[in-house]
């Protein structure tokens, strides 16, 4: 990210399309950058990360039974997938 100067570690996501809901952004995210498709979704809730400026709200869901497949970046987006399992993502954290 470049505001950041660093390479960040992030979950797929991305903003709605016109009448698009939720889950159909979901779907479409992770199989746009991941290349992923899910057998199960279930939704984890919903945050509000910059109430001081902004009424942005993000949803949050959980993928479960995923089956690889091709990815469709956007252009000029460049990333690494990379999977781990709950712990290493607990160690991640706190590091």
């Amino acid at each position: 990210r470049h505001p950041m100067r660093a390479v960040m570690v992030e979950f797929p996501a991305g903003k709605l399309d016109p009448g698009e809901g939720s889950l159909a952004c979901a779907r479409r995210e992770l199989l746009e950058e991941t290349g992923y498709r899910a057998r199960e979704w279930a939704f984890a809730g919903r945050l509000a990360p910059t109430i001081a400026y902004s009424d942005e709200i993000i949803d949050i869901w959980f993928a479960r039974g995923l089956t690889p497949g091709e990815r469709a970046l956007d252009d000029g987006e460049s990333l690494d997938v990379i999977s781990a399992v709950p712990e290493d993502l607990q160690a991640m954290c706190r590091d």
